[in-house]
């Protein structure tokens, strides 16, 4: 009899045995870590975020700085040109003769009414029937507010050899379309041939300078 043929046969059965337990067991082994690294991912989406959640913005929401370099504050200074002019009803006026330049007066115009502009225009002035020459210069129309004054320079005798007259007041308006009011020359009576005037300004230095 074979007997070692008989032998062989168990052998190469639990051979073949052994080896699908091994293979069973590698296949264990190697499912194992897989299934920890997906209990893991379910674990951590699952769990709440501990950074605080950001705040809605309201719709059409505007930052401050941003209101605050493009807004115009409620007390700006109004245009020039929304400011009336002077009339000549709204200011007092006071004629005082000066020292130097010598056959010159002060005309003072005070505000006694709202804000007004100055007509750049020089004032209609007259002394002794004879209307004053304009002489200037041109300018801005300032702003005169209440109780404020403007000053302008009347040179009543030029000196040019013309025969003076005699004159104790002026008559003064701020446009030839208005009344004018008559003004009594301080200092005493003064004598005029032909005068001329400048435009107000926003003192008497300055005026008496031009």
């Amino acid at each position: 009899m074979n007997t070692t043929g008989r032998l062989a046969k168990p052998l190469a059965v639990l051979s073949l045995a052994a080896l699908a337990l091994t293979g069973c067991g590698d296949k264990d082994k190697s499912a194992a870590p897989a299934a920890s690294s997906a209990a893991a991912t379910t674990s951590a989406a699952a769990a709440p975020s501990s950074a605080p959640a950001a705040a809605p913005t309201k719709a059409g929401a505007t930052k401050a700085g941003a209101t605050a370099s493009s807004g115009t504050s409620s007390g700006d200074a109004k245009p020039e040109g929304d400011v009336p002019q002077c009339t000549t009803k709204q200011l007092t006026f006071t004629v005082e003769k000066v020292a130097q330049p010598a056959g010159n007066a002060l005309i003072t115009a005070t505000n006694t009414g709202a804000t007004c502009r100055v007509p750049f225009s020089e004032p209609v002035i007259t002394a002794g029937g004879v209307t004053a020459n304009r002489v200037g210069p041109e300018g801005d129309e300032p702003a005169l507010e209440t109780g404020t004054s403007a000053y302008a320079r009347v040179l009543l005798a030029p000196g040019n050899g013309a025969t003076p007259t005699k004159v104790s007041s002026l008559t003064i308006a701020m446009t030839a379309g208005e009344s004018p009011v008559t003004v009594k020359i301080g200092g005493g009576s003064a004598q005029v041939t032909e005068p001329q005037v400048t435009v107000f300004f926003g003192s008497g230095d300055a005026a008496l300078a031009s």
